[in-house]
């Protein structure tokens, strides 16, 4: 379980890496600063938003329903990020 959660720890931090470096690349010199403030916003509230959604809905739901949704977003949500990267691949 730890080494779980510090390959997790790893993964993540790796990603937040990667993409600011892809923010910063793209952002224009004179607002980057903007850019990365709003970046960093989008990535904590992805990450605190779904926690606080599965709490609520398991508060109505229960618990096992709240997962089950929970599962089914996120694996539609990884589907079109698939499809987006795949049609995107094969346009470049």
């Amino acid at each position: 379980m730890i080494f779980a959660a510090a390959l997790g720890g790893v993964a993540g931090g790796l990603g937040y890496r990667g993409g600011l470096e892809v923010v910063n690349r793209i952002a224009p010199a004179d607002r980057r600063s903007e850019v990365v403030s709003s970046y960093l916003v989008v990535c904590f509230a992805g990450n605190s938003l779904p926690v606080i959604g599965v709490g609520l809905l398991s508060a109505v739901t229960g618990s096992f329903a709240a997962h089950v949704v929970f599962a089914a977003v996120i694996s539609a949500l990884a589907g079109m990020a698939a499809l987006t990267g795949n049609k995107y691949a094969a346009s470049n």
